[in-house]
């Protein structure tokens, strides 16, 4: 009994049980399953990938290492690869070809391994076999023994076309290593490089950028005597440019022209282009035009060339570039014939001709063309065809109208100035439109002319547009000052006031200056006073108001102004000092020389270094009275300047030398002067006193070098040169020298009107 019930207690218990579990997986089921799936997920990604057997791993990169060794230095095929691969040349041939192109470089190389079998050389393709040899890792050396051998053993049936073959395509993937490896092995080979080899390198060097190779290999084609052909001449010629070397441009350029086989044309616009630009550079263009003969030049070649001439001012080589490029047949435009009327501008008749070149050719008239005109008219005083322009064009355009006013302004036709701006530009534009748009240069030139010619509404107009503007005032302030008009002058400066700008001391000092012009000594000091009171004195007015008592002969006034310039807390400056110097020297004497040099000792003392008007005036005391010690100091001076000596103060020195009349000192400063490279002389007037001052120190040779230097740069001498020059060469006993220089002037008819 005890049992049975024991049991069924045991079932009550397993069937409680079960309805707990029962429970428990209905509540979490879910919950679980999730959780399972997630595990077989994380064992399907992960714990399936063990590491691969390292016994396996050794054996592959042996069999890698067994290829390389295999194919490193191959001695005969495979018996396995001879049942596949037959010995006829031709198939063994194709199968190199179908190998490469497939990209089976192992294959080539099998092909290879039995071509070298062959007795009689096979077509093989070079570069295909050296590229599958570094593609299969081979090195430098191993590439280098198996072509040595290769032409060792075909050696009669080997030269440098299959060669040049491997060339270019080593060149092609900038191998230049080996390249130059297999050259040096070429002696052993018995074979030298030709031609075409140095084209191949030429070219490879070039790309590389490596320009000294290039000059170098082109130095040994000429030492042995290899022709260039049109690429590696061009070659050549584009290093040379690169390398800034115009006399090696120009060989190779006549090399490259001999080259070619059609025409020199084969030559690039734009190597062309940059030969001229090497030869401008160098300032060689004239050497360069014969070689150019029967090419296709560009107006924009020409151009070049033309701008050149312009910018070298050598008339002589602009006519030499025009009649080269209508040989040539070169189509001229509107800034071909700007640029050739200003490279012949001192020339009216050659101007005139080719304006009328334009006019019959129907061209445009552009802006650039009107300035060129303008410039030579205005250059050579030829208003007339200027006149002529101006009718031709009848001209709309604001900025074209603007030239011609500014042109007639400056070259004193006033009333063709002012008739243009109110009859044409102020008829096609609204007055307050066109005021914004005039430049400050035109305006001033404008009002200039309104002044000049008596059209004093004109100016008043343009002020009254912009009454505040200091720059039409000031013009206005000095166009007063010149006519005399001082209260005039003053008038603008109070209108000025008045329109509430802020007034600054250059106002006031062109006010003071206009004082001075009008020589009204006692409204210049009034206006001074004025001006202190503004706080707008400075040294430059102190300087007018030393002019203005130096103009009254007043000197001890002036000199007691340099005082009241310290006490105003203002440093004199050069312009002070050289105001005073130059009155002590025009009034001269021996007592105002020694005042003249404590005002030099002042200038010193307070830091001012002479300038070139400073030296000028000193020059100017000096001849042949003056004492050594004078001389001395005032050369001395010279060496202490900051600006360099320019052409005036060559011409001032030498002049004084030559007054002083000493030869020994005449000679070494002459060799002084020439030594210093700065000076570029330019003008005949400086030719002139250098001849005569080599004529006073005897030095004929010197007398010819300067004569035939100034012909040499086209420069033409006045009748004040040719005179210093037969009177050099005279007063040295070379009197048929005179009589042929004088000669040659009148067969040349150059000599200018001074």
């Amino acid at each position: 009994m005890t049992q049975i019930n024991t049991a069924a207690v045991a079932t009550g218990v397993g069937f409680a049980e079960a309805e707990l579990l029962s429970f428990a997986w209905s509540s979490v089921g879910s919950e679980l399953m999730l959780f399972a799936f997630a595990i077989l997920g994380y064992y399907l990604l992960f714990l399936q990938r063990g590491p691969k057997q390292p016994k396996l791993q050794p054996k592959k990169v042996k069999v890698i290492e067994e290829d390389y060794k295999q194919a490193e230095y191959p001695s005969k095929v495979d018996s396995k690869d001879d049942t596949q691969q037959s010995e006829e040349p031709a198939d063994v041939e194709q199968a190199l070809q179908v190998s490469y192109e497939a990209g089976d470089y192992r294959g080539v190389l099998r092909s290879w391994n039995t071509i070298k079998k062959f007795e009689k050389m096979p077509t093989v393709s070079l570069p295909h076999v050296v590229e599958s040899m570094q593609r299969f890792k081979k090195d430098q050396p191993f590439v280098l023994r198996e072509l040595k051998g290769f032409f060792k053993k075909f050696s009669s049936e080997c030269d440098m076309t299959c060669i040049n073959d491997l060339f270019e395509s080593l060149a092609k993937r900038l191998d230049s290593e080996l390249m130059e490896k297999i050259v040096d092995m070429l002696p052993s080979l018995n074979l030298e490089m030709d031609a075409r080899t140095y084209e191949v390198f030429l070219n490879m060097y070039f790309t590389t950028r490596s320009f000294q190779e290039v000059k170098t290999l082109a130095a040994q084609m000429k030492a042995k005597q290899i022709s260039f052909n049109a690429r590696s001449a061009m070659v050549v010629v584009k290093n040379a440019l690169k390398m800034n070397d115009f006399d090696e441009a120009l060989s190779c350029f006549r090399e490259l022209k001999s080259a070619a086989t059609s025409s020199v044309s084969m030559a690039p616009a734009h190597l062309v282009s940059q030969m001229v630009e090497l030869a401008c550079k160098d300032h060689r263009l004239g050497e360069l035009l014969a070689e150019l003969s029967g090419m296709i030049i560009s107006d924009e070649v020409v151009n070049s060339m033309l701008l050149e001439c312009v910018r070298q001012k050598d008339s002589a080589l602009t006519k030499k570039v025009e009649q080269f490029a209508r040989d040539q047949g070169v189509r001229f435009s509107d800034s071909t014939y700007s640029l050739l009327i200003k490279g012949v501008s001192s020339e009216p008749a050659r101007v005139q001709a080719l304006f009328d070149e334009v006019v019959e050719k129907g061209l445009e008239m552009t802006p650039d063309f009107v300035s060129s005109v303008l410039a030579c008219c205005a250059q050579t005083a030829n208003v007339q065809l200027a006149d002529k322009l101006y009718k031709h064009m009848k001209p709309t355009q604001l900025p074209i109208l603007s030239t011609f006013i500014r042109f007639y302004a400056e070259n004193e036709q006033y009333e063709k100035a002012c008739d243009i701006y109110e009859h044409d530009t102020l008829t096609q534009n609204d007055s307050l439109s066109l005021t914004l748009q005039l430049d400050a240069r035109m305006e001033r030139s404008l009002m200039n002319a309104a002044l000049k010619c008596g059209r004093p509404h004109l100016a008043q107009n343009l002020l009254s547009s912009s009454p505040s503007d200091i720059a039409k005032h000031i013009t206005m302030i000095r166009n007063c000052g010149a006519e005399g008009n001082l209260k005039g002058a003053v008038s603008v400066f109070h209108s000025l006031e008045q329109s509430g700008v802020d007034l600054n001391s250059v106002i006031y000092n062109t006010v003071l200056d206009a004082c001075v012009e009008c020589r009204d000594l006692q409204a210049a000091e009034a206006w001074m006073e004025s001006t202190k009171k503004a706080g707008m004195a400075d040294v430059v007015s102190f300087n007018t108001l030393i002019k203005a008592h130096l103009q009254n002969k007043n000197f001890a006034k002036a000199r007691s102004l340099m005082e009241e310039i310290k006490a105003a807390g203002l440093q004199p400056n050069r312009v002070t000092f050289n105001e005073l110097i130059n009155a002590l020297v025009i009034k001269g004497g021996d007592s105002r020389r020694g005042e003249m040099w404590d005002i030099v000792e002042e200038m010193t003392n307070a830091g001012v270094k002479p300038n070139q008007v400073t030296i000028s005036i000193l020059l100017k005391s000096l001849n042949s009275y003056s004492g050594q010690k004078d001389i001395e100091k005032t050369m001395e001076l010279i060496d202490t300047m900051e600006e360099p000596m320019d052409e005036v103060l060559l011409s001032s020195v030498v002049e004084a030398c030559v007054r002083i009349g000493k030869p020994e000192l005449l000679e070494s400063k002459l060799k002084q002067l020439e030594g210093k490279s700065a000076v570029a002389i330019s003008g005949s007037h400086t030719y002139g006193s250098l001849i005569k001052a080599h004529g006073h120190a005897r030095d004929l040779e010197g007398v010819w070098r300067c004569w035939g230097e100034m012909r040499s740069r086209h420069i033409k001498p006045t009748s004040i040169t040719l005179g210093c020059m037969v009177e050099a060469i005279v007063c040295n006993g070379d009197t048929e020298g005179a009589y042929e220089v004088i000669h040659q002037m009148l067969m040349t008819n150059s000599v200018a009107n001074c």
